[in-house]
């Protein structure tokens, strides 16, 4: 079908090369999603194509007779969705993650990213009215995949680090980073009117952040940052209850991290506040899911789940997140030192479970595949 040459440099009309944009766009991200779900690291057509991006217009722009090329709109259009996910696809096909990944500086990758969130506030965001459904969700997902090319282009999975050497600073940065994409992950959650929306959220949630909370939140003891923290890992486990009832190895490994983290954090709040401190519902769902850490000769069966405690689990008053979308941090946040005696991280083995997990969804009928 031609359809990765643009249509008009193979003389079509005005109106058949746009709608072949569109097609072939499509046809990109899905098949970008499908390798990696299947461990190729780059869609085998993401490279080869001169498919310009649709044009920001309307369908009742369009005409199959139209012998001019439509002025493209200076505001929202309904195709505003597509086209950011085709931006950030533009993004990588210019070769965005290879400049990112082989910036000789921090700054150098910050500044990368940057001039991509540039281009989409400028081209889109900033034409959003929030309270559109639509349009909000264009929001949050154009933030949450800028924060996490960002976290990636700094997480120590993705590079020959680890975070026990880390710079402070960027640690922080980090922590910080991955707050705030959970955070605005679980307002989509808690906004009735992005409901329908909920599948595609649900398909891309943020892991990598997830387990970087959970790996900072074992190490650091309670304060009003990461007791914000904490509370959004409830709502997580809320929100998601997958993370308990599936067993994929993943999963699994992500809940003996927060096992962990709640022991850290009932072990500093038990020492100040004298007495025993009774488990979060889903910490105890996923104590009876998970062995026995402290006693290794116990294994409770791997199919005892506590479903009551999880369906009565909702957050209340602190725990809920009443914050809005793209929320700032304190600069000068820090970690405590003193609190590290928990080792870092092996980040090599986390890879080798996302590479496992995602070659498991690829091979179900699992709904994830379809992003």
């Amino acid at each position: 079908m031609g359809l990765h040459s643009d249509g008009r440099s193979l003389g079509l009309s005005i109106f058949e090369a746009e709608i072949r944009r569109r097609v072939w766009w499509q046809i990109v991200l899905l098949d970008n999603r499908n390798a990696q779900l299947s461990g190729l690291k780059n869609s085998v057509v993401a490279n080869f194509f001169d498919t310009n991006i649709p044009a920001n217009i309307n369908d009742n722009d369009l005409d199959p007779n139209m012998s001019e090329q439509p002025l493209e709109h200076k505001y929202q259009t309904e195709m505003i969705f597509c086209l950011i996910t085709y931006e950030i696809g533009k993004f990588v096909k210019e070769g965005g993650y290879q400049k990112i990944f082989s910036a000789p500086s921090p700054a150098v990758k910050d500044k990368i990213i940057s001039e991509l969130e540039f281009r989409l506030e400028d081209k889109y965001l900033k034409y959003c009215d929030r309270s559109i459904p639509l349009h909000f969700l264009c929001l949050a997902v154009a933030r949450s995949i800028t924060m996490n090319i960002r976290l990636m282009a700094h997480h120590p999975r993705h590079r020959k680090a680890s975070s026990a050497t880390m710079p402070r600073e960027e640690r922080d940065m980090l922590f910080n980073l991955s707050l705030q994409m959970i955070e605005n992950d679980t307002l989509v959650h808690t906004m009735g009117s992005l409901k329908r929306y909920l599948w595609h959220v649900n398909i891309h949630f943020q892991l990598d952040a997830f387990i970087y909370l959970l790996s900072e939140i074992r190490r650091q003891p309670p304060g009003d940052l990461f007791d914000r923290a904490w509370g959004r890992v409830q709502q997580v486990y809320n929100m998601h209850k997958e993370l308990i009832t599936e067993d994929y190895a993943l999963y699994l490994a992500i809940g003996k991290l927060a096992i962990q983290a709640w022991e850290a954090r009932e072990s500093h709040l038990s020492r100040n506040y004298q007495g025993n401190i009774d488990p979060p519902q889903f910490i105890a769902a996923l104590q009876l899911k998970l062995p026995a850490r402290k006693d290794s000769g116990t294994k409770p069966d791997d199919t005892i789940l506590n479903h009551q405690a999880l369906h009565n689990f909702h957050p209340t008053g602190r725990e809920l997140y009443d914050g809005t979308l793209g929320t700032d941090f304190d600069d000068n946040t820090q970690f405590n030192p003193l609190y590290t005696e928990v080792s870092p991280l092996s980040w090599e083995q986390w890879s080798q479970l996302f590479h496992e997990y995602e070659q498991q969804i690829a091979n179900t009928n699992n709904p994830r595949i379809f992003g």
